[in-house]
């Protein structure tokens, strides 16, 4: 029938997670469709890094990504993603939070807004088709119709439950950020967080390591590894990878910049490479190759500047 037909196919879509050491411990190669990922660790050890990695990595492969922010505002987590596009932090905050977002490629929504079960259906309906990715940042506080009024245990257990039933009729691969309870390796407010998840993960870094622990995986292994931490450009890599992801980034950098330049056609070109170019080693290399068609470039006090904008 075609809703065999139908339900097969949705079946069958896998994102690649762009890890290869988690990808070869998964079954089918990455994360299916349907899995629920749960990312846990103390605050600041890499959460919502890990959880941004894939957020770009389903963004880049052209899935809807909706990112449900409580922890940190929208603000920030764009511009925690504009670094990872080679864009400095105070370059970042140059650009007009609504067109940064866009540039982000994922959307983002500040909390408290509608409850989960809305944001799910609305995200189904506006990808028109496409693979969804929802991120909850953090777990603990998210909001549904199923756990209004609960307390902390029936309110996490509420949430768990509506976001598995919401998969049934909006099918998406939720990842979720979990605070861990203090002196254990345990979620915290409910062990029904790693009960429902399809993959759980625990993370611990240090200095420039994250150390990753599968402590679940409904679909394969449960290898430990590592990964290396550019704090600089908020980027995971795995060992050994980090001038394939320099390369990567520098490109997406040179089409970031020539779409800032059309963002703000009022600024000037000294202004603009002030604010948003020069403290961007990415940027700043190649804006003489990228810069908008018809300008040429000179070099003013070692920044790149499109003679003629002033």
């Amino acid at each position: 029938s075609e809703l065999r037909r139908r339900a097969k196919t949705r079946s069958a879509i896998t994102l690649d997670a762009g890890l290869p050491s988690l990808s070869r411990q998964l079954r089918a190669g990455g994360l299916p469709m349907g899995a629920r990922v749960v990312v846990a660790g103390p605050p600041g050890q890499g959460k919502t890094t890990l959880a941004l990695h894939f957020a770009e990595t389903a963004a880049a492969a052209g899935w809807l990504v909706v990112w449900i922010a409580y922890d940190e505002p929208a603000d920030r987590i764009t511009a925690r993603r504009l670094q990872r596009l080679g864009v400095a932090p105070l370059d970042a905050a140059a650009i007009p939070l609504e067109e940064a977002e866009r540039l982000s490629g994922i959307e983002i929504l500040d909390a408290p807004g509608p409850p989960y079960e809305t944001i799910a259906e609305l995200a189904a309906e506006e990808a028109d088709g496409r693979p969804v990715m929802l991120v909850v940042d953090s777990v603990q506080k998210l909001r549904t119709r199923a756990g209004a009024d609960k307390a902390e245990r029936e309110r996490i257990d509420a949430a768990i439950d509506a976001v598995q039933e919401c998969q049934v009729r909006f099918p998406a691969i939720v990842v979720m950020t979990s605070e861990i309870a203090r002196g254990t390796n345990a979620t915290k407010g409910s062990g029904g967080i790693d009960y429902g998840a399809t993959l759980a993960l625990r993370v611990k870094r240090s200095g420039t390591t994250l150390a990753v622990q599968i402590t679940k995986n409904r679909d394969g292994s449960e290898e430990p590894f590592a990964l290396e931490v550019d704090a600089d450009r908020q980027m995971l890599r795995e060992p050994g990878a980090k001038g394939a992801s320099v390369h990567r980034s520098e490109a997406r950098a040179a089409e970031l910049w020539l779409r800032i330049q059309g963002a703000l056609p009022a600024r000037s070109g000294r202004e603009l490479v002030r604010k948003v170019g020069g403290k961007t080693d990415a940027i700043h290399a190649c804006l003489p190759a990228h810069v908008a068609s018809g300008e040429s470039v000179k070099s003013c006090d070692g920044y790149a500047l499109a003679r003629g904008a002033e």
